[in-house]
């Protein structure tokens, strides 16, 4: 898949994304944990620390190219936290 392809896609699923949508998932939430109020170099990487850690099950949204995604996928896998991966 091409760049271009990948953010086709990301585009799509975004322009997808309906705030009544999300307020309807984050209201089922039992508790909701604010890992870092503003964007700061490393805060994703945090953030997804964050999830890996205080998960027993993590799902992978993967388009297969090297970044953010695979880096949490890995430190899942070195964790022991079972990993499903769902290709985009």
């Amino acid at each position: 898949m091409t760049n271009r392809e990948l953010e086709a896609r990301l585009r799509q699923a975004t322009e997808r994304a309906v705030p009544d949508e999300l307020d309807a998932i984050l209201s089922r939430c039992d508790s909701r944990h604010l890992v870092q109020d503003k964007y700061s170099p490393g805060c994703m990487q945090r953030r997804n620390k964050y999830m890996v850690d205080h998960s027993s099950l993590h799902l992978a949204y993967f388009a297969g190219l090297p970044g953010g995604t695979m880096n949490t996928i890995v430190y899942a896998r070195r964790s022991g936290v079972e990993t499903v991966i769902i290709s985009i």
